[in-house]
């Protein structure tokens, strides 16, 4: 047999995994390209795979055996087409045009924004999700989950705001189950009621709130108990901004995101405690149980959202596989989780986190062996810090394409900072553990919490230490989308000539490595910038960026001092593939005559923009036409 298929064959949900998913990315890309044809095209695929699914199972000739798995190949590619269509078909809603009165329940604790009071809600009596933004005063901070409230506004279908390269807001949310989101002002909503019937996630999130509260009772600073609140409990609303930027700057925010690493030290604790647990298979049964109980009640008081939902499951299955073949994990399991988490939530397949973690532990599966038996250190504790090193390297190489195509930013020291937080974070998730068993023995549970507090300021005094060594990062890389799967491609071709050393393995990595540097050399020559003027749609931040060909550009303000801090973030993966410069502010001052004119006017290669904000334009006069090539409304004028 071909090794290739071979391989497929030891590995079963693999081949189930594949057109599943495939079924499903191509459902997303027909239901917003092409969503007139879905249907048809969903109903040709399953008359083609019955056909093939008969064929094979009548046709009893040898040369013809293919038939019956090219049946079930397009059966359960359909069936991902299927279960994804009606999940988008589910959410997908139509809204009045106009202002309209509504009833609705919240369905969630507040998030509180800089302006605004976000909830999330059921519309009544469809069951629609939608958010609602109340502007903040005394009466909407007084709003709780389970209210029923009567509102008057209109409700919009997610829409993006049509800038280059921007997060595709829209598609998050429609893959997140959300119909619409809403601006409620003060004064437009009526509390009707109140409902007290929870299910099962705000039971679990009440249970979070509670342990969040005990945590408070502790005096933890605020980045102490930040960190605490989303490494053991996956509660990141209270994390600022620049230690979100610290973390990400020196490679650990995955430390932060509560997942398959924690999930992970859980599943490891487990397994040690349980370690005589595997002389005969009743007792493994009970280690499973136990394993897999542990598991989901840990997810239970973190919320149950949907990372650590799918970390559980995943775990699970390893915990299950240990029955089987003894092994604790299997690349036959891994597919096995994913395909049973995309059957029930399809949307799943498009979740960063989904694709980081299950690539994540691919890597290490496959990698891993051949960094660590590398090196064989006899010493214990440099095997240890071997093992970190090498389990950080393999998961790094798997997730590196995936991290440079979602953030354009590569953490140049992840190997020291994970030698540095993954046995701190380990620490932390078992002294929390000890925190709550000990909480009917005060004084013990003191001593625990002065020891959290050291642990967590060792923790984000070496992340910002890292982050601040020369070149911690590698900022404002660009990574097409076609080259993230011919880049995993090459990964596995590598991988598999480590294994096999055969030449034409190494033929075919070679090959993808010169296609892939010829496609990003040709497509970055055609991204390279040139004299040219961008509009952008932020609210709050009416801009002209003028770009010039040496990637030199200036963002002309029409606000005297502009927050544009959400313009950075909106649109900094553009400028990167535009190969820009930080861009220069350009206020009140000229910085360039040829590019400033007085009353906030700019030239710039023959092309004159101005900006009409004020109604002092009403009074204004020249001595002859102004010619104007571009203008911009920036609020409406009143006036003559």
């Amino acid at each position: 047999m071909v090794p290739q298929l071979a391989f497929l064959h030891q590995h079963v949900f693999l081949r189930l995994f594949i057109p599943l998913a495939s079924g499903i990315a191509m459902a997303d890309y027909l239901f917003e390209a092409h969503r007139s044809v879905l249907l048809g095209f969903l109903f040709c695929l399953f008359l083609l795979s019955f056909f093939l699914l008969l064929s094979g199972f009548f046709c009893r000739k040898y040369t013809f055996r293919w038939l019956f798995g090219a049946g079930v190949y397009v059966f359960f590619l359909t069936l991902g087409m299927a279960v994804c269509s009606f999940h988008l078909e589910k959410v997908v809603a139509a809204f009045p045009i106009e202002e309209a009165t509504s009833r609705v329940v919240l369905t969630n604790h507040v998030q509180e924004k800089e302006k605004s009071l976000l909830f999330s809600a059921s519309l009544q009596p469809t069951g629609e999700k939608i958010l609602l933004y109340f502007s903040k005063d005394s009466l909407s901070k007084t709003l709780k989950r389970g209210d029923e409230l009567l509102i008057r506004s209109k409700i919009s279908l997610p829409k993006n705001n049509g800038n280059p390269d921007e997060f595709n807001y829209s598609r998050y949310l429609l893959h997140q189950g959300i119909s619409g989101t809403a601006f409620i002002a003060s004064g437009s909503w009526k509390k009707n009621g109140h409902t007290d019937s929870r299910s099962l996630r705000q039971i679990a999130s009440d249970w979070q709130h509670g342990l969040l509260n005990l945590y408070r009772q502790q005096n933890f600073l605020s980045d102490q108990y930040a960190v605490l609140s989303a490494l053991t409990i996956g509660y990141k609303d209270d994390l600022s901004d620049s230690i979100r930027e610290s973390f990400s700057i020196s490679g650990a925010s995955h430390v932060l995101a509560l997942s398959g690493l924690h999930v992970g030290f859980l599943y490891g604790l487990l397994l040690f405690l349980m370690r005589g647990f595997s002389r005969s298979f009743k007792l493994k049964i009970v280690r499973a149980v136990v394993i897999i109980a542990v598991l989901w009640l840990f997810a239970f008081i973190a919320g149950l959202s949907p990372s650590v939902v799918r970390s559980a499951v995943m775990f699970s299955f390893f915990a299950l596989s240990t029955l089987a073949n003894g092994r604790l994990f299997s690349l036959n399991s891994l597919s096995a989780a994913a395909f049973m988490m995309l059957l029930v939530s399809p949307c799943w397949l498009f979740d960063v986190g989904f694709q980081l973690s299950f690539v994540a532990v691919t890597a290490i599966l496959f990698i891993h062996p051949l960094i660590y038996n590398r090196i064989t250190p006899k010493h214990k504790l440099l095997r240890y810090v071997w093992g970190i090193l090498s389990v950080s390297l393999a998961a790094q190489i798997g997730t590196a394409p995936l991290v440079l195509y979602y953030f354009s930013r590569f953490s140049t020291h992840f190997l020291l900072t994970n030698l540095l937080v993954i046995p701190l974070a380990s620490v932390i998730m078992y002294l929390s553990i000890a925190f709550f068993l000990f909480i009917p023995l005060p004084f013990i549970q003191q001593w625990i919490v002065w020891l959290l507090k050291q642990a967590l300021d060792f923790l984000n005094s070496s992340v910002r230490w890292v982050e601040h060594l020369p070149y911690s990062s590698l900022e404002s890389v660009w990574v097409y989308t076609l080259e993230v799967p011919v880049i995993y491609l090459l990964l596995f071709f590598g991988v598999r000539f480590f294994y096999n050393k055969e030449a034409k393995t190494l033929i075919c990595a070679l090959t993808l490595l010169l296609s892939l540097c010829s496609y990003h050399f040709v497509m970055r020559l055609q991204d390279h910038p040139r004299n040219s003027i961008a509009f952008y749609n932020i609210p709050g931040c009416a801009t002209a960026h003028i770009i010039r060909s040496d990637g030199s550009s200036l963002l002309a303000y029409a606000d005297t001092v502009p927050t544009n801090k959400r313009m950075h973030q909106v649109m900094n993966r553009h400028w990167s593939r535009l190969q820009l410069e930080t861009p220069v502010a350009m206020r009140e001052t000229p910085i360039n005559q040829n590019v400033f004119l007085p009353n906030r006017m700019y030239n710039f290669c023959g092309k004159r923009i101005c900006f009409m904000r004020t109604s002092g334009w009403a009074l204004s006069s020249a001595d002859s036409d102004l010619e104007l090539i571009i203008y911009m409304f920036v609020k409406v004028i009143k006036g003559q």
